[in-house]
């Protein structure tokens, strides 16, 4: 997505696409990821019970988030 949407920035620059139609297309990526009306809505998170459930949940997090791609 964001080669792409440099690639359409490149593209305004040397004059091959008009902002009209950067403007568009871009448009389009971000509302096919993000948009304006979400079909659905997850509920909220329950909040944790006390500091260990909440120590456990940001080490699952942590623990996510340092994995190696």
């Amino acid at each position: 997505m964001t080669a792409r949407l440099k690639e359409l920035r490149r593209a305004v620059e040397r004059h091959a696409l008009s902002i009209p139609e950067h403007a568009a297309e871009r448009t389009a990526i971000l509302d096919a990821l993000l948009p304006a009306t979400p079909v659905a809505m997850a509920a909220p998170a329950v909040p944790p019970m006390g500091v260990i459930e909440m120590g456990a949940r940001r080490l699952a997090v942590w623990n996510v988030c340092a994995r190696p791609v």
